[in-house]
C-alpha cells in the first residue's frame, strides 16, 4: 500500500509543479502529461490490490479463530503478564515491581542484579 500511495501521489506533486490544472476529466495528449497519469493510475490498481488483500487476510483471520496467547511477542513490560483479553481492572493487584523490565526478569528468572 505504501509503495502504490507513493507512485499514486508522488507524480501528482510534479505535475501539479508542471502546470496541470486539477478537476479536469480529459487532458489534450501534447500536454506531455499521459505517462505520468499512466503510472497514478497504476498507483492506484496497487492500492486497490493491497485493500484486497488486507480484507482478505482480516476476514480469513476472524475465520480461522485463532486467538493469540497472553505475551505473543515474549515482552518486557508488565501489561504483557495479564490474560488477553485484558479484564476490566487490569491487575487483581498491584504489582511489586523490582525491575526496569520487571516482566522480563521474572519471565527469565533474574532477581536484584541491576548489572546482568
Amino acid at each position: 500500500m505504501l509503495i502504490g500511495f507513493n507512485i499514486t501521489f508522488g507524480p501528482m506533486h510534479w505535475l501539479g509543479l508542471d502546470g496541470m490544472p486539477r478537476r479536469v476529466y480529459t487532458y489534450g495528449a501534447d500536454m506531455g502529461w499521459t505517462e505520468m497519469n499512466a503510472l497514478q493510475t497504476a498507483g492506484g490498481f496497487i492500492i486497490a490490490l493491497s485493500v484486497l488483500i488486507m480484507i482478505k487476510n482480516l476476514s480469513s483471520s476472524w475465520r480461522s479463530g485463532r486467538q493469540a496467547p497472553s505475551d505473543p511477542w515474549d515482552a518486557r513490560t508488565l501489561e504483557w503478564s495479564i490474560s488477553s483479553p485484558p479484564p476490566e481492572y487490569n491487575f487483581e493487584e498491584i504489582p511489586v515491581v523490582q525491575d526496569r523490565d520487571d516482566w522480563w526478569a521474572r519471565k527469565r528468572g533474574y532477581r536484584g542484579n541491576p548489572f546482568r
